[in-house]
């Protein structure tokens, strides 16, 4: 009986150098046509290496083709307005084809005799006639208006500022996530003279008299001028801005009773986390109104836009425009950074404000 050897077991370490030759041998005249000595190593490597020249290739064919646009997050503002303009035209087109549709109906309805020629005036008064006719309210329609009206006669939340921004295309103020959403607090309805300040857990936007004076809390000069300074002697503030422009840098006027019960709850503004040296672009055009250094905010700069809206941005790292000048929306007018007492990373602490009051900025910018 043989006896049987035990198979010696290479290590695989050794088993991935081991060289194997790959050969083409002509079928007819088996002549060696070609020959390749290659390990299993170098198959890995060279599968690897494949793999990332592809994905390399699309990687850089998306980000510098238009295709971007249709990734999450890259959608320029240039784009988000055309795909508002496109879609006021659509809607302009769908209503002209509607009011074609009834034409022709009425056509219609004069050549069968439903419609006596002499009893109309235009096309038009017969095309208001039958629209009327279509739009007429049923009873069970009457009757579902008057619960909703009588449920939401009281309901101060259904009150929508779709008006007041009507027309007006707001511009992201700087590419990142939102982190902290905007919550008013208690301080919702307070007066914007009342000392409004940014309650929020990294945030908060007051100034104390040595802001006031022209130096910050601590004793680093501001790098533009101070709201106040920008006034007039009778107490109005510059470009015709309401007093929110100085309520939400800060006041020291907010009573102690105030402070205590919304300071936990109070943020003014929303929060978004960006990557360090971003641009701060201006969300509307407008004019600089405030462009300063505070303790507690860093440094703050104000837009004042149409419509009675004040855009504040927080916690820059650089400021790129004064007081005085005039930015277009989508122009860079700070650098994100990390600057302030109260601020764990580097992030913008964007305020809009309407009309003196602070309003919630996702109602009209898409972050």
């Amino acid at each position: 009986m043989p006896i049987k050897r035990p198979r010696s077991r290479r290590p695989v370490w050794k088993g991935l150098w081991f060289k194997y030759r790959f050969s083409v041998t002509n079928e007819d005249t088996l002549e060696e046509v070609g020959a390749m000595r290659a390990s299993k190593l170098n198959l890995l490597a060279g599968g690897l290496l494949l793999v990332l020249v592809m994905f390399t290739v699309v990687s850089a064919f998306i980000s510098y083709t238009p295709l971007r646009n249709y990734l999450p997050g890259y959608m320029n503002s240039q784009i988000r307005e055309q795909v508002v303009l496109n879609a006021l035209r659509a809607d302009s087109l769908e209503m002209m084809i509607e009011r074609q549709s009834l034409y022709i109906m009425n056509i219609q309805d004069i050549f069968l005799g439903n419609v006596r020629p002499d009893t109309i005036q235009s096309m038009d008064s017969l095309t208001q006639v039958r629209q009327d006719t279509l739009m007429e309210r049923t009873q069970r329609e009457a009757e579902f208006r008057r619960q909703y009206e009588e449920t939401e006669r009281y309901n101060l939340t259904n009150i929508s500022a779709s008006n007041e921004a009507a027309g007006l295309i707001f511009h992201r103020p700087t590419r990142g996530m939102v982190t902290k959403a905007f919550n008013a607090g208690a301080a919702a309805g307070q007066e914007p003279d009342g000392g409004m300040q940014d309650g929020g857990a990294s945030d908060s936007g007051t100034l104390d008299s040595g802001t006031q004076s022209g130096q910050s809390t601590d004793g680093r000069p501001q790098q533009g001028g101070q709201l106040q300074g920008g006034s007039s002697q009778d107490g109005q503030s510059p470009a015709g801005s309401s007093p929110s422009a100085s309520s939400s840098v800060g006041s020291s006027s907010t009573s102690p009773s105030l402070a205590g019960s919304s300071s936990a709850v109070q943020h003014l503004g929303t929060d978004i986390a960006a990557v360090r040296g971003e641009s701060v672009v201006a969300t509307l055009d407008g004019t600089v109104i405030l462009s300063t250094y505070t303790a507690e905010s860093g440094y703050v700069i104000a837009v004042q836009h149409s419509r009675d809206f004040i855009s504040f941005y927080k916690h820059c790292g650089t400021l790129l425009k004064h007081e005085g000048e005039s930015v277009v929306g989508g122009e860079a007018i700070a650098i994100v950074g990390t600057t302030g007492q109260e601020t764990t990373g580097p992030h913008l602490h964007f305020e809009l404000w309407h009309k003196g009051r602070p309003v919630n900025p996702e109602l009209y910018v898409v972050f």
